[in-house]
């Protein structure tokens, strides 16, 4: 007998037996690895559904975006029984992971990135004292529109934003309504950027824009989803007429030649991409053919700022960021218009006169859709900013390449087919300052 033999008290087996027996402990070795491979590929799955769900718009993760990424990870690891229930976690080797979230995640705090308090169903609380054991977010009720949060249950980091943005002048925005869509939405404690007119609600997914509009019953607010990481926009591009002044140059200077209502509808069609506006412009220009120069100085008398425009231009220019007119109007109006707002740059088209009347041409070549996304396009290059950092702003068919392009493209108070096109952002009821709520800029923020 042998030695296992005698120990065991059991006689050797037969050599068939043997074989039979290092087959069984092979079929046992390639099934836990196949098991082990299955759980590893549905890990790998969650993992990327997990990240495909959040993945930001913009390029890059904002420090608070990696770290809910992480809980949402443990979590899932957790729940496939990869983790115990308090994990020690160095280094989890994951597949198919976006790459800028990268390969794996270091135990919070690290040296490298300084994890923030942040409460998750995945992680749990973070115990203060005098909290209760087991305080959880999800069992906790939301607290009133207004009530500062409990610090027994810190708010969960969310990588989307829905600002909401009241009209000052017709409506404000009350802790019922913001409750009433916080609701609609799904979403978390909102926070006030301007009393009664404008507050941000973070949530965990995209927000469904009908139901925002419908829990905001037909009230003059506007409502604007962005991602959380990378708000506030470093290049302003905004369009003149009837954006940063509020009506059409060209048309208060046709009312000095008796042809306002005339060219105002040529107007009207061409901003609403029903005319090409190289030859609506030719055709409006012609029926000026010697209007005196006098009834520039005084269409510009008539000019009016759209309310918030000298705001909108000064904050982002006093937090680093390079503010640009860009117009399909005249020159005689953009440099007043830039000086007055601050703007640094202005482009626009150019009428031609003989020093006593307009000669009823403009200067080629016509600045037009396709000028004005160039502009977007290099200026951004030239100063070495992605898309993803720029603003445009404009209400006609012809900015609707460069809201399109710009990481954050508004429609002001736009025409239908503008409208219709640029879902992503609109503003039908407040003024320009709405552009600096959805940047996350605070009242105490914007300056004069």
């Amino acid at each position: 007998m042998t030695n296992a033999a005698r120990t065991s008290g059991l006689p050797n087996p037969p050599t068939g037996d043997m074989r039979l027996f290092d087959l069984a402990r092979w079929l046992i070795a390639i099934l836990v690895v196949r098991f082990i491979i299955a759980r590893a590929s549905r890990l790998a799955a969650a993992l990327e559904d997990e990240l495909r769900a959040h993945r930001p718009i913009e390029h890059g993760f904002s420090a608070e975006t990696r770290q809910a990424y992480a809980a949402h990870i443990i979590h899932i690891c957790r729940e496939l029984g990869v983790f115990p229930a308090k994990p020690t976690l160095t280094r989890a080797k994951t597949a198919r992971v976006h790459p800028t979230v990268g390969a794996g995640f270091e135990p919070a705090p690290t040296t490298r990135m300084p994890v923030q308090r942040i409460s998750t169903v995945a992680t749990g609380p973070h115990h203060q004292p005098g909290c209760p054991p087991g305080a959880s977010p999800v069992a906790h009720p939301r607290p009133p529109v207004g009530r500062p949060p409990d610090p027994c249950y810190p708010p969960i980091r969310m990588p989307f934003i829905l600002t909401l943005i009241a009209a000052r002048d017709a409506t404000t925005l009350s802790p019922a309504t913001l409750a009433r869509v916080r609701d609609a939405v799904g979403g978390g404690e909102p926070a006030i950027l301007s009393p009664n007119e404008a507050a941000d609600i973070t949530l965990d997914h995209a927000p469904d824009l009908n139901a925002v509009r419908a829990a905001l019953e037909n009230a003059a607010i506007d409502a604007i989803a962005t991602q959380a990481g990378h708000r506030r926009k470093r290049l302003l591009i905004a369009d003149m007429d009837s954006t940063i002044v509020t009506g059409e140059t060209l048309d208060e200077l046709a009312d000095f030649a008796g042809l306002k209502q005339r060219i105002a509808a040529i107007t009207a069609r061409a901003m609403n991409g029903e005319l090409d506006f190289k030859s609506a412009l030719r055709e409006r220009v012609a029926m000026l053919r010697g209007l005196p120069l006098d009834a520039l100085e005084n269409t510009w008398q008539r000019v009016q700022l759209t309310p918030g425009a000298r705001e909108l231009v000064a904050t982002m220019r006093a937090h680093g960021a390079f503010a640009v007119l860009v117009s399909g109007g005249f020159s005689f109006f953009t440099t007043r218009v830039a000086a007055l707002c601050g703007f640094d740059r202005q482009h626009s088209n150019a009428l031609l006169d003989d020093g006593r009347a307009l000669t009823g041409e403009v200067a080629e070549p016509i600045l037009d859709r396709d000028t004005k996304l160039a502009t977007l396009t290099q200026l951004a290059a030239e100063r070495n900013l992605p898309l993803s950092a720029t603003l445009a702003v404009g209400d006609g068919a012809n900015d609707l390449d460069m809201i399109r392009a710009a990481g954050l493209g508004v429609a002001f108070h736009a025409k239908p087919i503008v409208s219709a096109a640029a879902a992503r952002a609109r503003v039908d009821h407040a003024d320009l300052r709405a552009l600096l709520f959805a940047q996350g800029y605070r009242a105490e923020e914007i300056v004069s």
